[in-house]
């Protein structure tokens, strides 16, 4: 649906009709950026082919040596390319509020990093570029505590033995 309002009157435009569609996508997806940021959430925006439109710095941080962009697309080190690939793949073709994820080891005491890929629910608006959000994170894991054998509770001397 194609929205124009006649501002010719208004003096700001002249004669000319004002496509306000493509202003509010622009503005809503500034919007999902400066959100992202405020929350301290590593993010990247991709577009309908799966091309890279915004990544804020906090994920230009974290992509390190793992993931880069190139030739305007967000890839993975070699062994995990073909994964990301299908990952930003299956995301895209999916409906809105849809999602998919992917872990890349990094090695040694690195902690490895979580991309979590989310189909927006804008994304089926006519002018709304953005079409997937990817968030990176640290997934540091938890080791685990080993856990102590119980006696069973008759050899504690907590129940009686049977009379």
């Amino acid at each position: 649906m194609k929205q124009e309002f006649d501002l010719s009157g208004s003096g700001l435009a002249g004669e000319a009709a004002f496509p306000l569609g493509p202003v509010l996508a622009g503005a809503r997806a500034r919007g999902m950026a400066d959100a992202m940021t405020m929350w301290g959430l590593a993010a990247v925006f991709l577009g309908v082919d799966g091309s890279v439109l915004f990544a804020n710095d906090r994920a230009l941080a974290l992509m390190g040596e793992h993931l880069r962009f190139a030739e305007d697309r967000l890839q993975a080190s070699d062994q995990a390319s073909g994964a990301l690939r299908s990952l930003v793949d299956a995301t895209l073709a999916r409906g809105a509020g849809c999602s998919s994820s992917l872990v890349l080891r990094r090695g040694g005491d690195r902690p490895a990093l979580l991309l979590r890929a989310r189909r927006t629910a804008l994304g089926d608006e006519p002018f709304q570029l953005v079409k997937v959000v990817a968030v990176i994170d640290e997934r540091r894991e938890k080791r685990r505590q080993p856990r102590l054998r119980r006696p069973p509770l008759r050899a504690a001397g907590v129940l009686s033995a049977p009379h």
